[in-house]
């Protein structure tokens, strides 16, 4: 992975890579400085650890185990938010969901698309191709 991989002493990094695999938790100090950000001009605290889950299922386990812990978890998408939402407070779990990027369905008559938070605009447009349909909204991730 980008980041270094070393046994964390941290338990709550612990318990997260127990539970999800060590290669879903970036804990080491230069991801946890990278997740601590947005796009926005926001500052607030450092992420304490982050998980990069491919499932609904890891999402649950590392929001039970962050509440174990006793902290609290910020959702983050792509990190292009202006607003600060993706910002954490010290030691709360970010949960990037930029691994769950599966169209799962697409019902053209209906004009409905189920996908996982992860799927970038571009990726939809692109599925989408010959059927007259496409996702109008673009907060500035069609690349």
């Amino acid at each position: 992975m980008w980041w270094t991989r070393q046994r964390s002493p941290d338990p709550l990094t612990r318990d997260l890579e127990a539970a999800i695999g060590a290669d879903h938790v970036a804990g080491g100090a230069s991801a946890r400085l990278l997740y601590s950000r947005d796009a926005s001009i926001i500052s607030g605290g450092r992420a304490g650890a982050v998980c990069l889950p491919d499932s609904t299922e890891q999402v649950a386990a590392c929001i039970r185990i962050a509440r174990a812990h006793g902290r609290s978890f910020v959702p983050r998408g792509a990190g292009t938010g202006l607003a600060g939402g993706a910002v954490p407070s010290d030691g709360s779990v970010v949960i990037s969901t930029t691994r769950m990027d599966r169209i799962l369905e697409v019902d053209v008559d209906r004009r409905i698309a189920w996908v996982e938070p992860g799927v970038i605009n571009l990726e939809l447009t692109r599925y989408l191709a010959g059927t007259g349909l496409h996702f109008a909204p673009d907060p500035s991730s069609q690349s």
